[in-house]
């Protein structure tokens, strides 16, 4: 068996650039009594916690960045990197316990018991949690020490079912039994903010308080009250004695002392006591973790929330685009291809120059909504995606782009990630675009150009450091007008329809690429794709 557990044996000197702490990690951890490790897949540690007190003497090393096997006596390593490996291959929740000597940083070994548990991929530790803690003979701490295993379990079960629940209100609820059964305070209340932060409302409270205080008020900037002071400043507060402070809520409440701890913009977490003077500096410490916990949950919930109506608000859209789609391609081309048909009809019992203008109309028809059905049918994002040669793509465009004066130009071969058909409706519009706004200028071909007979524009396609490029030999785009040239409506021709460069936009933010316009090398329009991932051959 190894000496180290699964992951590379190398150490390397810890430094800035080593992982950091998973930021939804619990904040308790920074706050047990004994030395604490959150060990990656790899078996390194990623966020180590040092005993509060070093009374037996002990100084551990930096583990950050190395694996801790390596500190552990060598006749202890084998057993203890066995013990690891099996709970790196186990089944999340599974804990492994057991002795070993750990090395401090003047060289003398400590023994310590050690308590791992497989929290890997499971929020919010997402790693393998290790707590160690000394076994020197200290009688006076014994009792202490025997307590300190069961309250790391209560914190890992309740910060659990914390981020488990799925609404404000319940996640209060959870809170303040985490509060009764780790802590011990029996008189705690949660209050939530209102949605425009003006109002903290009672959610949740401990049996013993409602016994207490039958009707818990509601904090507004409007009336004097500690709580309400607390959470606008987001100061965590402790009182020792109420009677001192003329601006409390109730004069005649029967609570004497109280600690009041914002749980971020999201509400206030109070702990109070008959007794005057009855928490400490170390009780204000620990609740503020919590309050932090809590707060962490509560971020998650808003961020889930959002999520949800941001879906609810996308299916609306779609739904409503699916109907419009439905009515172009349905009803108004069925009433185009009618007038199309009595033109037909018209025009083959008379020549009349008159019905020019209704067949250009008829026309134009036609193309405003092939562009406004297309725009109305391309997603948000692009879930299917393969290979696309480039070379392939050009020249599939050039079959449907009318262009038999202009020279296309592949200057570069490559192979990118995208979807083929929604691609294809980049390149034609951009292509066509090249076309329409081209002028008579040339330029001499490459090699590899696809030739369609005398130059009136020139266009290459290419490859940047990060994506594709389209150029032209065309007059360009003024400056002024860069910004707006992807926005609906945006056409310099009679004959456009102001939705081509809007689709082209559209496709390539569903890849999650970017596009920008600028000018090319020989004065005409240039546009860059960017964040392409390429296929190297």
């Amino acid at each position: 068996m190894s000496d180290s557990p699964p992951g590379p044996t190398t150490s390397t000197a810890p430094e800035s650039g080593l992982p950091q702490p998973h930021p939804r990690a619990p904040a308790f951890l920074s706050q047990l009594p004994d030395l604490t490790l959150v060990l990656d897949a790899a078996g390194t540690v990623r966020r180590q916690t040092p005993p509060l007190d070093d009374a037996d003497g002990f100084e551990p090393h930096n583990l950050v960045g190395d694996h801790p096997t390596q500190y552990i006596h060598p006749a202890d390593r084998e057993r203890v990197c066995a013990q690891l490996q099996r709970l790196f291959e186990s089944d999340p929740g599974t804990v492994v316990t057991t002795t070993f000597r750990l090395q401090a940083t003047d060289g003398t070994y400590h023994r310590f018991e050690g308590r791992a548990i497989n929290h890997l991929h499971s929020e919010p530790v997402d790693g393998v949690l290790v707590v160690a803690r000394a076994l020197q003979e200290r009688t006076a701490t014994a009792p202490e020490s025997t307590t300190r295993e069961p309250m790391i379990n209560q914190l890992q079960e309740t910060t659990q079912r914390l981020l488990e629940t799925s609404e404000p209100d319940a996640a209060a609820i959870v809170a303040l039994q985490g509060i009764e059964s780790v802590f011990n305070f029996t008189i705690a209340g949660i209050w939530l903010a209102s949605d425009d932060r003006t109002r903290l409302e009672p959610v949740a409270q401990t049996d013993r308080g409602a016994s207490l205080v039958d009707s818990q008020p509601v904090y507004t900037a409007d009336a004097d009250s500690l709580s309400w002071d607390a959470y606008e400043s987001q100061t965590a507060t402790r009182v020792d004695d109420i009677t001192d402070h003329a601006e409390r809520a109730n004069p005649e409440t029967p609570i004497r002392s109280e600690l009041i701890v914002p749980i971020g913009e999201y509400g206030l977490l109070n702990i109070a006591s008959t007794e005057t003077g009855a928490f400490s500096d170390a009780d204000l410490r620990r609740v503020q973790v919590w309050g932090n916990t809590v707060e962490s949950a509560l971020t998650r919930l808003e961020q889930i929330d959002q999520l949800q109506q941001r879906e609810a608000a996308l299916t609306r859209e779609r739904d409503r685009l699916d109907d419009f789609a439905s009515i172009i391609s349905h009803d108004l081309r069925n009433m185009v291809n009618i007038a199309e048909g009595h033109l037909g009809v018209a025009r083959s019992e008379d020549d009349l120059p008159q019905l020019d203008p209704v067949a250009r109309a008829l026309d134009r028809m036609d193309d405003i909504m092939d562009d406004t059905l297309t725009f109305a049918r391309q997603g948000e994002t692009v879930d299917d995606t393969e290979p696309v040669r480039l070379t392939n793509l050009i020249t599939d465009c050039l079959e449907v782009i009318e262009a038999p004066e202009a020279t296309f130009t592949v200057a570069d071969e490559c192979r990118i990630l995208a979807d083929p058909d929604r691609l294809a409706h980049v390149f034609e519009n951009l292509l066509r675009n090249s076309v329409e706004h081209g002028s008579t200028s040339s330029r001499p071909q490459a090699d590899d150009a696809v030739d369609h007979g005398d130059s009136a524009v020139t266009v290459t396609i290419g490859r940047t450091e990060d994506g594709l490029y389209v150029a032209d030999d065309g007059p360009g785009i003024p400056p002024a007008d860069r910004d707006t040239v992807f926005d609906s409506g945006y056409t310099t021709s009679a004959d456009g329809t102001g939705l081509g460069l809007r689709i082209v936009k559209q496709i390539v933010e569903a890849h999650g690429w970017s596009i920008a316009v600028s000018e090319s090398d020989d004065g005409g329009a240039r546009f860059d794709i960017s964040g392409v991932l390429f296929i190297e051959t």
